[in-house]
């Protein structure tokens, strides 16, 4: 997420949902022991749900995945503002953290 953090303080603020986006799934990939080639959303909450994840924390990661894909096609004036999508990733992943490690 550093990089998504570099983005939005230098003010690229489009680029910051992407970042988002490959920054969860190279952490889930990892933690998960799953290639990136076959980390998909359902592989990835059974992975997550067989570790007690719990349904709030992947109910989460869901909402945060589908934010930043919405993004991509969506105005700018809707969704949640990528400082907003940031701070809630960070959260995610230090809760994932308690989780997994």
């Amino acid at each position: 997420l550093a990089k998504a953090n570099l983005l939005l303080k230098s003010g690229k603020t489009e680029l910051v949902n992407s970042e988002i986006a490959k920054s969860l799934w190279g952490y889930l990939s990892d933690k998960l022991s799953i290639p990136m080639s076959e980390l998909t959303r359902e592989r990835c909450y059974a992975a997550l749900g067989a570790r007690k994840a719990g349904g709030e924390l992947i109910a989460e990661l869901d909402l945060i995945l589908s934010a930043t894909e919405y993004s991509q096609y969506a105005p700018k004036s809707e969704g949640e503002s990528p400082a907003g999508l940031y701070r809630r990733a960070a959260a995610l992943i230090s809760r994932l953290d308690n989780v997994l490690d």
